[in-house]
């Protein structure tokens, strides 16, 4: 083993077997390595084309050799391959390239613009973030461009570098017709009548349809707005004025349903959506808004998952359920108890489980809102509807109960004196059951609905009352 210190002078320094760098003296033994580098802000200082060098020798004359470099930043020919088919308007992005032929850190700048130069020109050294020029990169390392192109289909646009002195240039081809989303459609909710229920809603676009290279979907908006009932369908983008934006938010797929809660009484709602493709082709496309669809909550006030003292005494032959409107005037629904005087059926299962809804196993378009009810059974009393023609004509064969005859609700006099009950619609059954939902009450159901008209079935029977 023979002990020698080594010593740099000039342009270099030295590290041994890993240590850190410095001019010496270092002490080192045989077959231990060193590593010699230019000192880097030498080499930052000097011109193209000059010579930095420096000696490495032993401080006992034993050994001694010179390093030497000519200061090179011009890289080989750079080429960034062309790309085609970007939606105008886009952002495009070149493919990675590692330049060559230098050997010290050069800048990266822009070049002189070409006639159709792109826009918003930015760099990744090293798969970094793209960033604006001008900056800098060393030998070894990747170097990608990107830039927006015009709006114009067919064309041609550049982003031109330099790249230390050599120049690069990236080009982007524009497609023949501009990336698009077909205008979607609102599948739910559909245009109504008058007499949404206040709750929730499922918001649904149709299928999502990319146009002219469009990417796949990335998500879908709604857009709600609202205004006093009556009010014309919005014709300013956005909205203002009586429009005030109920709420707005994203879907994550294609065909998603998106729920909404209502909570106001008595409001219009303008509905719409719109889709978003994911960005892949350079910038997110979006299509136009779907037309508007209105819905309108209905003006009933019955509380929800409430029995007021008052609710629990007959009204008008029954017990007050809300208030709801109907062809501009607004009525008072009123729920049949199970029993009233002269043995009249209000309702059960039990008393009409002979007679069926229909004899042949087809539909009827009829209305399902609130205030269909009546028209409905009016349309429906007849042989072809045994059921209904029970409750509304009296006819065919009585049906008993518990070995009691059900007497129809309209029938001799009528129950409570009233012969105008009818079978609810669907949503007309709803706004029962948000009336006299149990859920909120201790120990059961309401007081109403254990001693006078438990609900057990479809087969309730209503009738409405003007409003005062």
């Amino acid at each position: 083993m023979v002990l020698k210190n080594l010593v740099a002078t000039g342009d270099i320094d030295f590290s041994v077997a890993g240590g850190p760098y410095s001019v010496g003296p270092s002490a080192i033994v045989d077959g231990t390595s060193a590593d010699v580098r230019f000192v880097q802000s030498v080499v930052d200082a000097a011109a193209e084309g000059a010579t930095i060098s420096g000696i490495l020798a032993a401080d006992d004359g034993s050994y001694s050799t010179t390093f030497s470099m000519v200061k090179d930043i011009t890289p080989d020919a750079i080429s960034f391959a062309a790309v085609t088919g970007i939606p105008s308007g886009s952002t495009a992005t070149s493919a990675v390239r590692t330049p060559s032929g230098y050997n010290a850190t050069i800048d990266v700048t822009a070049g002189t613009p070409g006639a159709l130069e792109m826009t918003n020109i930015k760099v990744s050294v090293d798969s970094g973030a793209f960033v604006s020029l001008p900056t800098t990169m060393y030998p070894g390392q990747s170097l990608a461009v990107q830039g927006d192109t015009g709006t114009t289909i067919s064309t041609t646009y550049t982003a031109n570098l330099n790249v230390g002195n050599t120049a690069a240039i990236f080009s982007a081809t524009t497609a023949a017709s501009v990336p698009a989303i077909q205008q979607p459609t609102l599948t739910s909710p559909t245009e109504s009548s008058l007499d949404y229920l206040t709750g929730n809603i499922s918001v649904r676009g149709d299928t999502y349809t990319p146009l002219n290279g469009a990417g796949p979907m990335g998500q879908a908006e709604f857009d709600i707005f609202t205004a006093t009932k009556g009010t014309a369908k919005p014709t300013t983008e956005p909205p203002s004025g009586t429009y005030t934006r109920y709420g707005s938010g994203p879907f994550t797929s294609s065909n998603e349903s998106k729920t909404i809660g209502f909570t106001d009484n008595n409001r219009q709602y303008y509905i719409r959506v719109k889709y978003q493709d994911d960005g892949s082709t350079g910038s997110v496309i979006e299509s136009p808004y779907s037309d508007w669809t209105t819905i309108s909550t209905s003006p009933y006030r019955a509380a929800i998952g409430e029995c007021q003292q008052t609710r629990c005494t007959e009204i008008y032959g029954g017990f007050y359920v809300g208030e709801y409107e109907w062809s501009g005037s607004v009525y008072a629904l009123i729920l049949a108890p199970r029993v009233g005087p002269g043995g009249h059926y209000g309702h059960t299962m039990v008393s009409f489980a002979g007679l069926a809804f229909k004899t042949t196993d087809t539909s009827d378009s009829l209305g399902t809102g609130i205030g269909d009810g009546p028209a409905n059974c009016a349309a429906m009393a007849n042989a072809s509807h045994p059921a209904f023609n029970y409750v509304v004509n009296n006819a065919g064969a009585p049906v008993s109960a518990g070995g009691v005859v059900a007497i129809p609700p309209n029938s001799a006099g009528g129950l409570g004196g009233y012969t105008d009950w009818y079978i609810p619609t669907f949503k007309e059954w709803y706004m029962i059951y948000n009336c006299f939902n149990p859920h909120e009450i201790a120990g059961g159901y309401p007081w109403v609905l254990q001693t006078r008209s438990p609900m057990v079935s479809m087969w309730e029977f209503l009738r409405r009352y003007p409003s005062l």
